[in-house]
């Protein structure tokens, strides 16, 4: 009788030391698939992002792109900076795997695209300032907005947000859905 109590304590100790390797190897596991995760792999779907110099923006992300994340607002859509984004909420699994194409897609395209098609543009820098006018340039890391107080030029370091004034329905060209 004392034999089976020992070895039935041995089983019971062997099965909750395999137990327990287990679920070790299942939290590394995970660990491993959130260490691989990125930004640009969060944000997607459904988000409320917290955005340096713009405050809070709500919708559904529609493109994650290296630089930037666009997202359809109530308002139309705006495209934010992937380093003004400060923290979110919300998300729905990964944001699909980048083109060869779409991996080059950033500020400079967006922009050219905006100033191709003349529209109205609504920037808000990281610091809260905004500037609004038409983009009349756009060099490897700064555009110019015309408006008529004057231009201005805007690094992409100082972008928080950019918004089409004169197309809240979605980027010009479709191009950014």
């Amino acid at each position: 009788m004392r034999w089976e109590r020992l070895f039935a304590e041995l089983e019971s100790a062997a099965v909750d030391d395999a137990a327990l390797e287990r679920d070790a190897l299942a939290d590394d596991l995970v660990d491993e698939e959130w260490a691989a995760a990125t930004t640009r792999d969060l944000l997607w779907g459904d988000v409320d992002l917290d955005v340096q110099g713009a405050g809070q923006v709500s919708g559904v992300v529609v493109r994650a792109l290296p630089d930037v994340v666009v997202v359809l607002t109530t308002h139309g859509d705006v495209a934010v900076a992937r380093t003004a984004v400060t923290g979110w909420s919300g998300g729905s699994g990964r944001a699909p795997e980048l083109t060869e194409v779409t991996r080059r897609w950033g500020w400079a395209r967006l922009l050219r695209s905006l100033r191709d098609e003349g529209d109205l543009v609504h920037v808000v820098r990281t610091d809260g300032s905004q500037v609004q006018g038409r983009v009349g340039a756009v060099a490897a890391d700064a555009a110019r907005i015309e408006n008529t107080v004057g231009d201005v030029w805007v690094p992409w370091a100082a972008i928080a947000t950019v918004s089409s004034l004169a197309d809240q329905g979605g980027w010009p060209g479709g191009g950014y859905r």
